[in-house]
């Protein structure tokens, strides 16, 4: 189903209709929430609540809401990595090693995800490490909490789950993550799953 059909519910609604804890099926096969809270009314779809702006604007055969979210449920963080063709190395890693169900069972968290490019420019140097060693590698390009570029400071000291402790730099409008070997440049930041945020980056963060 396309984004226009989880957007238009089966029946003629107003708000007058909507109740708390009310569930609408729309045409899309998402089921929505409904939340009043005194004269605001809000649907909820898995990871998102959107707000409606402008109620019970009268067609000829039905009703517009204006709303001020468009209702794409997100993902979890696993699932936007493995979905990014520009990801398939690190998709590879990560489920190889494991870590594929460590990050799917956290809650909001932060992933620095290398591109592949970056993955394939130190493959030597991988095939020759120890499994461990990858996996602090790995580790070391997640955060435990979830931080948006909104969050990040100059110089601000980050701590990873890996051995690697990390720190911000801010220059000329890009944000930077630095490692003891390697300094890596967010590329796309803020791509937000339901239980966290990706950074792309284009360098693979070392000891």
């Amino acid at each position: 189903m396309c984004i226009r059909d989880r957007h238009i519910i089966k029946s003629n609604v107003k708000t007058n209709d909507l109740q708390n804890g009310m569930i609408v099926q729309t045409m899309g096969s998402l089921e929505l929430t409904v939340e009043v809270e005194d004269d605001d009314f809000y649907f909820i779809a898995p990871g998102i609540k959107t707000k409606i702006k402008k109620k019970d604007i009268e067609g000829k055969n039905g009703y517009i809401h204006i709303i001020n979210e468009v209702l794409i449920p997100k993902i979890n963080i696993v699932t936007l990595i493995s979905g990014n063709i520009l990801l398939e190395k690190l998709t590879s890693l990560l489920t190889s090693t494991g870590l594929v169900t460590t990050l799917t069972n956290m809650d909001s968290f932060t992933v620095l995800a290398p591109y592949d490019s970056a993955l394939n420019a130190i493959e030597t140097t991988l095939n020759g490490l120890s499994s461990s060693d990858v996996n602090n590698i790995l580790l070391s390009h997640v955060i435990d909490t979830k931080n948006l570029i909104k969050d990040l400071d100059d110089c601000m000291e980050i701590e990873t789950l890996g051995s690697i402790k990390l720190t911000i730099e801010k220059k000329d409008g890009n944000v930077y993550f630095k490692a003891p070997g390697s300094k890596a440049q967010v590329k796309v930041g803020d791509i937000e799953g339901n239980n966290g945020v990706v950074h792309l980056i284009d360098e693979v963060l070392l000891p």
